[in-house]
């Protein structure tokens, strides 16, 4: 039985939990856009007629589309919010549409819909973190690469631009999916046949894609929130970077890791098992080795303990392990 086969029934089934979170973002709309940066967001839309644009991160635009469009045709309030709200799941739909129907992706599919569901419970009412909206384009992005890749095909100019565009608005929208970025490009290409075409690409993209991290990270800089998490980093030292995994975020973390999320724990544990029982050590390596980088990257820049007041805005910034 081929792989694809095999994904059929794990993406309808995820397709299927997609469509409930969608369902869920219309019910729950006012819990989700009257909380804090969303309602300003939504605020500022109706007010100035354009898109806001926080910290560079332009992906964002995709969402934003639908409370504007609202706005301009002068639709009530609460039929905007409602917009803005299921805005995101139709989004992160289209992707997984995209992904496991068109570009017959299923992977790429399940492990976004992994994303949006192992770490997540209070951030479920935080949608606007671009965060999730960068990893969304960075998921139909592999997808459209490997897609291509397994299809032996010449990658026509025009399709390069959109897989450019879709690179950039990925990188550009949030410097937190950098990690699993690279994890995840450096994961399928160490796990796959090549050839002289395919290094070919995979060296044009690989070199795209490092220019993209380059300006987001000069972007950040420039920047009051990210500029500041940045500027953490640079000052960490080996005791301050020891120090971090004792910190109230990480003791914190770790006790969520074993009550809260346990569900993600084991298949995390699977997957490194897996790995070794099939000899791919390099894989293995640059599992174990990425998850501990992601891992030491959050704890260093918040060192605060988890609470309930501040889980939704935790969560955002822990999902991207799931990835790993």
């Amino acid at each position: 039985m081929s792989t694809k086969m095999k994904l059929g029934k794990p993406y309808y089934i995820s397709l299927f939990y997609l469509c409930l979170l969608l369902v869920g973002s219309i019910v729950f709309f006012k819990e989700r856009m009257l909380f804090i940066d969303p309602a300003f967001i939504t605020f500022e839309i109706i007010n100035t007629k354009q898109f806001v644009f926080s910290e560079h991160r332009y992906g964002a635009f995709i969402t934003q589309m639908f409370p504007l469009v609202g706005s301009l045709i002068n639709l009530p309030l609460p039929a905007i919010l409602i917009l803005y709200s299921a805005s995101f799941y139709l989004f992160y739909l289209f992707v997984v549409v995209a992904c496991g129907v068109t570009l017959k992706q299923k992977k790429w599919a399940i492990l976004f819909v992994f994303y949006l569901t192992f770490l997540v419970s209070d951030v479920y009412f935080w949608p606007n973190n671009e965060v999730h909206v960068a990893v969304g384009w960075m998921i139909l992005f592999l997808s459209l690469y490997d897609h291509t890749i397994e299809k032996n095909l010449t990658i026509p100019k025009t399709l390069h631009f959109l897989m450019v565009g879709i690179l950039f608005l990925s990188i550009i929208s949030h410097l937190l999916v950098v990690v699993p970025f690279i994890f995840l490009w450096l994961y399928r290409i160490l796990g796959k046949p090549k050839n002289k075409n395919t290094l070919k690409i995979f060296t044009y993209y690989s070199i795209t894609i490092a220019l993209f991290i380059i300006i987001r990270i000069c972007l950040s800089y420039d920047s009051w929130y990210d500029g500041a998490k940045l500027e953490g980093i640079k000052q960490v030292n080996a005791g301050k970077f020891f120090h971090a995994f004792a910190n109230g975020q990480s003791s914190s973390m770790s006790s969520l890791l074993i009550t809260k999320y346990w569900p993600f724990v084991i298949i995390f544990l699977a997957g490194l098992f897996s790995l070794a029982y099939k000899r791919k050590y390099r894989l293995l390596a640059l599992t174990i080795l990425s998850a501990l980088l992601y891992y030491a990257l959050i704890v260093i820049t918040h060192s605060v303990e988890i609470t309930p007041d501040n889980l939704f805005y935790f969560e955002s910034q822990w999902m991207g392990i799931t990835l790993i």
